[in-house]
């Protein structure tokens, strides 16, 4: 990138972190449940709660998470989310991974989930930002626990 663009998009950084005034995304894990079962293996479902604080409805583009489960290889994904957080309002967000298991059991196996909801904020200015290579704003989550 030349100087001169480095100079517009620190400046226009700079302006957007003073007028946008947004609100951070916060996430939790709500549940990390099993969902379906064969004797190849099962498929886990983890439902993600995103609240957004903001005044403003904020698309996700997109969700990308990993899930490990005890005893079998990890399962890592990246999707083009389709959902919207609403202004003062909360999201509920299933995300799905399957696992090959032998004989399809999984109940009672621990498991460690994380991954990251990117949102897309308002405004010109970011649109421009993106253009320009600045990273989207995302909101983590983590969670660890036994399959239910």
């Amino acid at each position: 990138m030349n100087r001169m663009a480095w100079l517009v998009v620190c400046s226009l950084a700079v302006l957007t972190g003073c007028s946008s005034n947004l609100k951070p995304v916060t996430t939790r894990v709500d549940s990390v449940t099993v969902d379906e079962r064969t004797e190849q293996g099962v498929r886990v479902l983890v439902t993600v709660i995103a609240e957004n604080p903001n005044d403003v409805a904020l698309p996700i583009v997109r969700a990308r998470y990993e899930v490990d489960l005890a005893g079998a290889e990890a399962f890592a994904f990246t999707e083009l989310a389709k959902a919207t957080l609403p202004a003062h309002g909360t999201q509920t967000i299933t995300l799905p991974a399957a696992f090959a298991t032998e004989g399809g059991g999984a109940a009672g196996q621990s498991y460690k989930v994380k991954g990251q909801l990117t949102y897309e904020p308002p405004g010109e200015i970011r649109k421009l930002l993106t253009e320009y290579g600045v990273p989207l704003p995302s909101a983590s989550f983590k969670d660890d626990g036994a399959l239910r």
